[in-house]
């Protein structure tokens, strides 16, 4: 796995009552749950960012209808 990195967070009441009923329930460490939480959201973010790069460079002069794009590579409906 690498260099493991140790940190500590605070949570609501909340979050922690459900974090710790859903670790019964499946036998999964809170840790791993909180674990794949914060990859799915840094993946969706890293996603916005690249969409966002590119939408800066996007140029609708370039673009092409769906029309245009079914007539050239001969698509029917």
């Amino acid at each position: 796995m690498g260099v493991v990195m140790i940190t500590s967070i605070r949570l609501p009441d909340d979050l922690e009552k459900k974090l710790t009923a859903f670790s019964k329930i499946t036998g999964k460490k809170k840790s791993s749950f909180i674990l794949e939480a914060l990859r799915e959201y840094l993946e969706e973010l890293e996603d916005y960012y690249v969409v966002t790069e590119r939408m800066r460079d996007y140029d609708p002069t370039e673009s092409v209808s769906l029309e245009e794009l079914k007539n050239t590579y001969g698509v029917e409906d």
